[in-house]
């Protein structure tokens, strides 16, 4: 649980409390993730990244304890400029959790506020998630293998059954869904082309693309179909950007097994896309 000062005000389609759009304070849990299993990964993750040039160095690291649960914070340089981010990372053998705050350098005050906020947060494990509630989307799975599976911040995932853990495997078939604000008709292609940007430099390899600008359930849309492979293993991807004047969507499907008979169950799901 977290206590937010008056004038942070809740961005339902990003999931996070905000002062300004460059101070705000995100929480969110990290599916099926033990803390005390997950907790020297990430530092290595945070260390590897850094070494790598990817993140920016570390001002300040530091173990301590949040309440009864083992912490880290890490303390450091966006990747935007002129932006810090203070980062809290906490939880025990049941679950993990990630509060991060985002603040203008050298802006002692926010800087002061967002961290007491942060090592404020307390856990009530007797609430359950709704993801109902939470999302701006509606999506139609009858007649699909697919099922809700679970949510890390503002992404939707569904898998096979809703069995799986598609925020930790690699290689799970699943569908995400990632909520926004409103995104401008004339950026959809470019947000999807940089999404396509981040896989690869994760390592997806893409063969194969064919671009759509569609209209899905009344509203324009582009539309992505991708055949490529990770570490070896191909793969078939799905992606959709659309947006209302008020919240926009991004919706991704990827198979590796069975694509003759998932993919078609993405599309067919991804074409009943409607944004509350």
């Amino acid at each position: 649980m977290l206590h937010i000062p008056s004038n942070y005000k809740l961005v339902k389609e990003l999931l996070r409390f905000q002062k300004t759009e460059n101070t705000f304070i995100q929480v969110f849990e990290i599916p099926n993730t033990s803390f005390r299993d997950k907790k020297d990964e990430m530092k290595k993750g945070f260390d590897d990244k850094i070494k790598n040039g990817q993140l920016p160095p570390l001002y300040y690291k530091k173990d301590f304890k949040l309440g009864a649960y083992d912490a880290m914070i890490f303390y450091g340089a966006d990747n935007k400029p002129n932006l810090e981010q203070l980062l809290i990372a906490f939880g025990d053998s049941s679950f993990t959790v990630m509060a991060v705050g985002e603040i203008p350098s050298n802006d002692k005050a926010a800087r002061a506020e967002v961290l007491n906020e942060l090592l404020q947060i307390t856990v009530d494990k007797s609430l359950k998630d709704d993801a109902d509630e939470l999302k701006s989307f509606d999506i139609d799975l009858s007649n699909t293998e697919f099922k809700y599976n679970n949510r890390m911040s503002q992404v939707f995932y569904y898998t096979v059954n809703g069995l799986g853990d598609p925020a930790q495997d690699p290689f799970a078939d699943n569908i995400m869904v990632v909520t926004y604000p409103a995104i401008p008709k004339s950026e959809f292609k470019e947000r999807s082309s940089e999404m396509v940007r981040r896989w690869k430099r994760a390592g997806i390899t893409i063969d194969k693309t064919i671009e759509n600008n569609i209209q899905i359930n009344q509203l324009g849309a582009f539309e992505m179909t991708m055949d490529g492979a990770y570490q070896g293993r191909k793969n078939k991807i799905y992606a959709l950007t659309t947006s209302t004047e008020k919240s926009g969507v991004m919706f991704v499907g990827i198979t590796y097994s069975r694509p003759e008979e998932l993919f078609p169950q993405i599309k067919c799901i991804a074409r009943t896309l409607k944004i509350k």
